[in-house]
């Protein structure tokens, strides 16, 4: 019996620095599968929503629940990502306004399959890596195989 880890990936937006009404939103957040043995990878995140024009710059930082990875690029893409020895990782692009203070924050998920099967759920994006072997939420009523 396997049993499921479930992750949910979400963006976020901070209020702008910038007066009146403005508005930052990230695009949705977004995710990916590949297969096993994918060391590199490329990503290009939409736009971002900037009724005021407070964004300035972009950061990408790459998060990794298990192994190494690195990231490289600019803008909103395409970011390059190299993987190594892991199954989970995070993409994230930091939407920062002239003081360089984060106002969004869009948000890519990267599955890297080492071994069992993928599960999806169709009515809802959240993606079920099975046997991946991160650590997450574990799901009552997951996937048994």
């Amino acid at each position: 019996m396997a049993i499921s880890i479930r992750t949910t990936i979400s963006g976020y937006a901070l209020p702008s620095s910038g007066g009146g009404g403005d508005t930052v939103q990230p695009p949705s957040p977004t995710s990916q599968l590949a297969g096993p043995g994918t060391t590199s990878l490329t990503h290009t995140f939409g736009a971002f929503t900037d009724t005021g024009g407070v964004i300035s710059s972009y950061v990408a930082a790459i998060i990794a629940a298990e192994g190494t990875a690195s990231v490289s690029g600019s803008g909103l893409g395409a970011y390059t990502i190299t993987v190594s020895g892991g199954s989970s990782f995070s993409l994230l692009l930091n939407a920062r306004d002239a003081a360089t203070k984060i106002v969004a924050t869009a948000v890519h998920a990267i599955f890297v399959q080492t071994n069992g099967t993928f599960v999806f759920q169709s009515a809802n994006p959240t993606i079920y890596p099975e046997g991946a072997g991160f650590s997450g939420s574990i799901q009552t009523g997951g996937t048994k195989s």
